[in-house]
């Protein structure tokens, strides 16, 4: 099957979706070694590990390049089958639907316990969601302000990067794309 005849396909990708389930698998070590490394992060463990330093370390500098390879790939087989608007709004269910659940019940839990283990703040959970959406976090692990979207930057970037490289997307596709 030649380039041309596997985009216009509905086949599914079966190697994207294992580069992507390992992809997956290995950023899952990477945050469960987060506590457990050298670094500066939201909670951390008195004892720290040269091996999730070593992993840790070694995943930073080609990690979410890859989540952002296999994306763009996505986008663009996605875009072989089904039309601008279509694609928009799934994307819209897919991506901002997903990220805004996260930042409203998700993410809470994890700022809660921050602020409790940096004491910061002393209450139950539920004392402290009211707070959370107080001043926006400044990025430094010990900050002030409270809402943030954590680990979930991802789909707003992943989000963001989708809309505005949809123009070259759709573009390539077309006959004067494919010969540039």
């Amino acid at each position: 099957m030649t380039m041309a005849e596997a985009q216009k396909s509905n086949a599914r990708r079966y190697d994207l979706d294992w580069v992507r389930v390992i992809a997956m698998l290995m950023l899952l070590l990477f945050h469960s070694g987060r506590f457990f490394d050298f670094d500066p992060w939201h909670l951390k463990n008195v004892e720290t590990g040269l091996a999730f330093a070593a992993y840790n370390h070694f995943f930073n500098y080609w990690g979410m390049q890859l989540f952002f390879l296999v994306a763009g790939a996505a986008v663009w087989f996605s875009l072989g089958t089904r039309k601008t608007g279509p694609f928009v709004k799934e994307r819209v269910l897919r991506i901002l639907v997903p990220l805004l659940f996260g930042i409203l019940l998700v993410v809470p839990p994890q700022v809660y316990l921050e602020r409790i283990y940096e004491g910061q703040f002393s209450g139950s959970f539920f004392q402290f969601y009211p707070h959370f959406f107080e001043g926006t976090y400044s990025g430094s692990y010990a900050g002030s302000g409270n809402f943030s979207w954590h680990h979930l930057w991802f789909l707003a970037y992943l989000f963001t990067f989708t809309l505005l490289a949809l123009p070259l997307f759709l573009w390539l596709r077309r006959p004067s794309g494919e010969k540039a």
